[in-house]
């Protein structure tokens, strides 16, 4: 599965990836630093864990 970080991050639509039907800064974001804090990471590993996409 594929799931872009800004949703994992609870970003808004400044953080998009792509703006369809635009030229020039699609594909540019990137995540900053220390931006998976534990809250967001514990949240990942459950939405994994709840449909059976954790590794084991």
């Amino acid at each position: 599965a594929v799931i872009p970080m800004q949703d994992i991050l609870r970003l808004d639509n400044g953080a998009r990836m792509n703006v369809p039907s635009t030229t020039g800064m699609n594909w540019s974001w990137r995540m900053e630093e220390g931006a998976l804090t534990k809250e967001n990471a514990s949240r990942l590993a459950f939405l994994s864990s709840l449909y059976g996409r954790n590794l084991k």
